[in-house]
């Protein structure tokens, strides 16, 4: 298992640099059964996310992910959370992020999974805008729903490239 942080890096024309975003990602191998006590080590809420797309006594996909994913790999992600700046925020720089960063980590990967709902203890209609909006943030990119509020992302579809292709048209970059 591999944890990885991107950061983002913002430059002004004097090639100050600021960090204005990271992105928290693990990389597993599939067929491990141990998965779960080393996602349950570093993070609960990574280990909940294990419990729902994986089989907790071989450490493949579960079967409601084996019928959503066609392709096969040695490994897959787990999209642990986005955090921009709060003046960034809004603009719709964290789901390109997340995209590339995924896609340069998803070399030898099946799938993406992620959990779409804030990491802390709030509750109510707010939790439940959060979950709805970011829902909709890795809808965007490709990810389906699988149950509750976690969803997959096919790294065999062609979907995250278009999407990304279309983000990096969005923001002007070729």
């Amino acid at each position: 298992m591999e944890q990885w942080n991107a950061a983002l890096y913002l430059s002004d024309e004097d090639d100050d640099e600021q960090v204005i975003g990271n992105a928290h990602i693990v990389r597993c191998r599939l067929g491990d059964p141990r998965v779960f006590d080393l996602l349950d080590a570093l993070d609960g809420d990574l280990s909940a996310v294990g419990s729902v797309v994986l089989d907790p006594s071989s450490g493949e996909p579960a079967g409601p992910v084996e019928d959503m994913i066609e392709g096969f790999g040695e490994n897959f992600l787990i999209l642990d959370r986005v955090e921009l700046l709060p003046g960034w925020r809004g603009r719709g720089l964290g789901r390109w992020f997340a995209a590339e960063a995924i896609e340069v980590l998803s070399d030898g990967g099946t799938f993406v999974a992620a959990y779409a709902a804030p990491m802390d203890d709030s509750e109510g209609a707010e939790r439940r805008r959060a979950e709805s909006k970011l829902k909709g943030v890795w809808g965007d990119i490709g990810f389906e729903p699988l149950r509750g509020n976690v969803m997959v992302l096919d790294l065999a579809l062609v979907t995250l490239s278009n999407k990304l292709a279309e983000l990096r048209s969005d923001f002007g970059v070729h």
